[in-house]
């Protein structure tokens, strides 16, 4: 997840920051705003590679967080049921028992968020730089 604070703008709201996604970036990238937790909205180049955008006002700060992400509710599918099956042969097969086991279970889970979130990561960094360069964060 990246952070990026920008000048204190405590009038900016997230439907005012997804507005000005929208008229920078309206014809490279879809911009739309998102029901899923923990994201305001979302800005969408392909079924594979999206960011997620939350925007948190503070005392004396407005901070953006990105979340690298697939860009299509199937590709996000697609991964949980990859990540079930796996899951389901690694229980099916006794191969989580023991310490070494469990290792193994939290390094593929790792593995599994990094993989589903990696084609995402050039289009975070992107946007990170496209909210650090706008005026209007400024």
């Amino acid at each position: 997840m990246a952070k990026v604070v920008v000048g204190h703008r405590p009038e900016l709201t997230a439907e005012g920051a997804m507005k000005v996604f929208q008229s920078h970036l309206a014809g490279k990238y879809e911009v739309y705003k998102t029901k899923i937790p923990g994201c305001a909205f979302v800005v969408k180049k392909s079924a594979w590679r999206a960011v997620g955008v939350k925007l948190i006002q503070k005392r004396n700060q407005t901070t953006f967080y990105l979340e690298g992400m697939p860009g299509s509710i199937l590709v996000r599918i697609f991964w949980a049921l990859l990540f079930l099956m796996w899951l389901a042969a690694m229980f099916s097969s006794g191969a989580v028992g023991g310490a070494g086991g469990f290792i193994g279970f939290i390094l593929m889970v790792g593995l599994f968020i990094f993989v589903s979130r990696r084609p995402s990561y050039r289009l975070v960094k992107e946007i990170k730089v496209f909210i650090e360069k706008a005026e209007e964060f400024k």
